[in-house]
């Protein structure tokens, strides 16, 4: 996990904000790893997630929840996160949007109880006080609400879409909610432990609560069944946001779960564009014959290939590979000879880098070079 975190440190906005998922098998170890890479300074908190009931069977105890590490890129630029106010005065509409009347928070003391009616403000504030409150009645930041004989509140607009509280540290989100919303929306079970949309959607939005950070960017380099895109597009729904996100997944399932999934929200949601890459494979691509072998015999032929055309491990002599040939041929153990091929490929070399982009060996087409320029904005 270090590079992929210290590469995601890389990419926050400097007001950003990082989560990471694990069970109390890990999170020691995370928090720790998390603390050298953000800065303890920058720890959040640790969010304990409800992910399941019951469970009367475990073997030592119910295991009813996970954790999600919150880390800010620096704390110091961070808004905390927010979650929408459980609003119970009036709403209004306002100069086209919607406001909530606040009408106890003028107090007779700050911290304690106690409304400060109108008619006692300059008596217990000041007149500097009544005078800011008037010309806030006048502007049309304050409404006067009668309460009774002699008893006038001052209510203040609060507007619906900048005011939310801050979270508390135990959220509640069920896996089984996950599994069931995956289920019903692609007609089958595909996916063992997709987290419920619910969870995504709720600290997305607390970290892109206020309108200035609608436009955000979300990236998730573990995108699995795809969740992540789902939250996004169901939140821009919701609240008209223009909020993009980045998905990154190895595992072959994509094809078969990611894309699906996301292509299903989006004609539910009624649109939206997606972009579906596959990075350029080179070291991979022998993995994959490695794996598909059937015979020693096409071993020796993959070898004497990866000998001549791949990117080999650093400490591996290049010369030894050709030389070895016949050892490798006198392992006999089909599942031998494969782990052998795996050790002597470059894992840092499974796909080829954008640096390479203009080597005609990779013969790299056109238009993929400009979409690489488009994606990384290279002139």
């Amino acid at each position: 996990m270090k590079n992929r975190l210290e590469v995601a440190k890389e990419l926050l906005t400097d007001d950003g904000v990082f989560f990471a998922s694990c069970d109390d098998n890990e999170q020691a170890y995370l928090k720790i790893l998390m603390d050298e890479i953000f800065g303890d300074e920058n720890f959040i908190t640790n969010f304990v997630v409800i992910r399941a009931e019951g469970g009367g069977l475990a073997k030592q105890v119910v295991k009813g929840h996970d954790y999600l590490l919150a880390y800010a890129k620096n704390i110091e630029n961070f808004e905390p996160l927010r979650k929408p106010k459980d609003i119970r005065g009036k709403i209004v509409e306002k100069d086209g949007e919607e406001y909530w009347i606040e009408e106890d928070w003028l107090r007779l003391e700050f911290g304690k109880y106690g409304t400060c009616y109108y008619e006692d403000i300059e008596r217990v504030k000041g007149k500097a006080k009544k005078d800011e409150i008037d010309r806030g009645i006048e502007s049309g930041q304050y409404i006067l609400l009668n309460k009774g004989k002699n008893k006038t509140i001052v209510g203040r607009y609060r507007a619906l879409a900048e005011d939310g509280s801050k979270f508390y540290s135990v959220l509640k989100h069920l896996n089984a909610d996950g599994k069931n919303e995956l289920k019903d929306l692609m007609g089958e079970d595909t996916f063992s432990f997709p987290k419920p949309t619910s969870l995504l959607k709720e600290i997305i939005l607390g970290a892109t609560f206020f309108k200035k950070d609608k436009e955000a960017i979300i990236l998730d380099f573990h995108a699995g069944s795809g969740t992540t895109a789902q939250a996004v597009l169901e939140l821009n729904k919701q609240d008209n946001g223009n909020r993009k996100f980045i998905l990154v997944e190895q595992m072959d399932y994509v094809d078969s779960v990611t894309i699906p999934r996301v292509e299903k929200v989006m004609e539910k949601q009624g649109g939206g564009d997606f972009i579906y890459c596959e990075l350029m494979e080179y070291n991979q691509s022998y993995m994959d014959k490695i794996q598909a072998a059937q015979s020693p015999e096409e071993l020796v032929t993959l070898w004497k290939d990866i000998a001549e055309n791949s990117f080999l491990n650093w400490y591996i002599n290049e010369a030894m590979p050709q030389e070895a040939v016949q050892d490798f041929i006198a392992i006999g153990n089909l599942a031998a000879q494969k782990r052998c091929l795996v050790e002597l490929l470059d894992k840092n070399q499974l796909y080829v880098n954008l640096s390479e982009i203009e080597d005609a060996d990779f013969q790299v087409s056109e238009e993929d070079r400009e979409l690489n320029s488009e994606f990384y904005k290279k002139v």
